[in-house]
């Protein structure tokens, strides 16, 4: 059974049934038949591009149609999950029969949702553990974050803060990186984390995040890779010309980003839409 797909009859897969979206287009096996699409990419496109497969997805399992639905996500997901939840209610209202979506709750884990906290807890725990200088931190401080347009002189600052992690795991400093050179992907360690903050980094980072065997993930890369793995879960059937990553390099731009969600939060909260927010 080792390095192979198997099926499993456990408990959990008889009373509910989990299926993974990959959003936006253009990250791991999703794609788009149009290039200009990837210029086009944000919070808004992502929620609606999502509701849009939602719909086809019960369109195509009507059998599911009056189960409960419940959304999750961890990390950027803070944004894309209470986001989609949003549009889901907001459009249920006028719905037809065939288009309404039974909502239930959401669930966000070590999720991105406030830029004023995220920007600053990132900043903060680097400084407080020696992984910056106090002359960057600094630095770092005077930037404004709110801004559309960060200066030049705040990029470099940012950079020097992404460099500042290249052997690190910005997860968990304290533990060992993979030194495989297998993996030519990007990291998104530390843009997920502050996103706005490290937004012009997307070129650094080239690293693999560590766990209890800090390859794991380098593992996975290169068993998706696979073809003979790809032909069995229906994936890459237009042939990409390029590898699976578990953090794109086709999308270069985003042109929306919400500066807080905690009001959609708040929002739902108050309609009674269950929500869980994890930590670890």
């Amino acid at each position: 059974m080792e390095h192979s797909l198997f099926s499993t009859n456990t408990l959990g897969t008889k009373l509910q049934i989990c299926f993974f979206v990959e959003a936006p287009v253009g990250v791991g096996f999703s794609y788009t038949n149009n290039s200009e699409d990837l210029y086009k990419l944000g919070d808004k496109v992502t929620a609606d591009d999502s509701h849009a497969f939602l719909i086809n997805w019960f369109k195509r399992f009507p059998n599911f149609k009056s189960h409960s639905f419940y959304i999750a996500g961890e990390s950027y997901a803070g944004h894309y999950v209470p986001q989609l939840a949003e549009l889901i209610y907001e459009r249920n209202k006028g719905s037809t029969k065939s288009s309404y979506i039974n909502l239930k709750g959401f669930m966000i884990g070590n999720a991105v949702m406030n830029e004023e906290t995220d920007s600053a807890g990132i900043v903060d725990y680097a400084w407080s553990h020696a992984i910056i200088s106090d002359q960057l931190y600094h630095n770092i401080k005077e930037c404004d974050h709110h801004q559309e347009s960060v200066t030049n002189e705040c990029v470099v600052h940012y950079r020097g803060f992404a460099e500042a992690y290249s052997d690190i795991d910005i997860y968990s400093i304290y533990t060992p990186v993979c030194l495989s050179d297998y993996s030519s992907r990007f990291s998104s360690k530390a843009t997920v984390v502050a996103p706005r903050l490290l937004s012009a980094l997307h070129e650094l980072g080239h690293r693999l995040p560590s766990g209890y065997d800090p390859c794991t993930e380098n593992y996975a890369e290169k068993f998706f890779n696979r073809e003979d793995v790809q032909r069995a879960l229906h994936a890459n059937v237009t042939k990409l010309s390029y590898p699976y990553t578990p953090c794109s390099n086709a999308i270069r731009k985003w042109n929306d980003a919400a500066d807080t969600i905690l009001p959609i939060i708040q929002k739902l909260f108050k309609l009674r839409i269950a929500y869980l927010d994890l930590q670890w």
